[in-house]
This record gives structure tokens, C-alpha cells and sequence, in this order.
């Protein structure tokens, strides 16, 4: 198998928000899903589908308070082989869960476009909420294996006036007009040009 494509290793330290990501964990080993943690949670993350509309999979508080201001962040990944499916299902479902244990958070959203790229649109309250999600576990350990999970990741993130959800267009054009790229090992050419795909 080729080097560059085996799954890292469970990290010893990506709803996968950025900022203030850290440098990729050490890429070695066979996989990075913890020892018993078992594939529960990247079947349960699929059959959120129906129940979200387009929306692969959705996860909104139930009691959902009315805010006047949000802060939306939208990340679009594409994964460079199917052997880091189970990984980033898995850190993605305890990442979602980790966004909404984090006060401030108003919900998450997955989808999934074309092959192996899956989007995340996650709505804050204010910035402090974003910045008690960032660096705690899961999220940081699922953000420091993603350089070497994905050939293309960018993210966006601005804010609104109301609470209300975004559609999916409305995020798509953000991320086309004010992404800004993450670095990863193994970039796609539309990686290396910069140019940033919006499906």
C-alpha cells in the first residue's frame, strides 16, 4: 500500500471549525480510531438523512433559543481515499457532539456532495463559544489528523443577524468568495492553484 495512504494513528493529544488549528499529528500505524471505539458512531451520523432534507445529517438543540445575532461557520472537505472514511465518521460524530455539549452552540449540520467531499455548517452564538469548541477534544485531535485525511479543505465563517439557517447555496457562495484554504500533506492541483470548488 502506498505509504501516503495509510490512516494515522489514534492521536496521543474535524465539526471541524479552524481556527487556530495545530500542526498535523505524526503520521504513522494503521488507524486513527481509539482501540474499541467500534464504527457506532459513523452508522448512527448516516441515519440522520431523512430526517434533515438535504442535509446528510443534522443536529440542533431541542430547546432552541431565538438569537439576534449568529455566527455561521462552513467547512468543505474532500477526503483523498475511502480508507479514512471510518476515521472521519467517527471523529466527526464525537465532534458534533462535542459542538453541542459547548454553551453557545446553536446546531450542526452535514452534508454530503459528490464522492467523498462532506460539508459542515455550524451556527454559534458568539465568537467565545467558538473559541471554547476549538481547542478542546475530540474536535482538536479530529483537526490535527485532517492534513493528512483530506486533498482539499477550506473553511469560511461569518456573521448574521438573525439565528435562522443559511441554505446551502448561501454557504457555498461564502466559502467560493471568503474561504481561506487548510493546509494538508497531500494537496489536490485545485489545492496547489487555490481554487476553492463549491460542490
Amino acid at each position: 500500500m502506498d505509504k501516503s495512504l495509510r490512516p494515522p494513528p489514534a492521536p496521543t493529544i474535524a465539526l471541524l471549525t479552524f481556527s487556530g488549528a495545530s500542526r498535523p499529528a505524526r503520521i504513522t500505524g494503521r488507524s486513527a480510531i481509539p482501540p474499541g471505539a467500534g464504527s457506532r458512531g459513523s452508522a448512527h451520523l448516516g441515519r440522520q438523512t431523512n430526517r434533515c432534507g438535504d442535509n446528510w445529517g443534522c443536529f440542533e438543540p431541542r430547546r432552541f433559543r431565538k438569537s439576534t445575532m449568529a455566527i455561521i461557520s462552513v467547512t468543505r472537505l474532500r477526503l483523498r481515499s475511502v480508507l479514512f472514511l471510518p476515521s472521519f465518521l467517527w471523529y466527526t460524530r464525537r465532534s458534533v457532539k462535542q459542538a453541542q455539549r459547548t454553551p453557545g452552540n446553536l446546531g450542526v449540520r452535514i452534508r454530503r456532495t459528490k464522492g467523498l467531499v462532506f460539508w459542515t455548517l455550524a451556527m454559534w452564538r458568539d465568537n467565545q463559544a467558538i473559541r471554547a469548541f476549538v481547542p478542546a477534544s475530540p474536535h482538536r485531535e479530529a483537526v490535527r489528523n485532517l492534513p493528512h485525511w483530506c486533498d482539499e479543505a477550506a473553511f469560511a465563517d461569518w456573521e448574521q443577524d438573525t439565528a435562522d439557517w443559511p441554505a446551502w447555496e448561501i454557504a457555498q457562495e461564502k466559502l467560493a468568495t471568503t474561504a481561506r484554504l487548510v493546509s494538508v500533506l497531500y494537496p489536490s492541483e485545485k489545492q496547489k492553484a487555490g481554487k476553492i470548488e463549491s460542490s
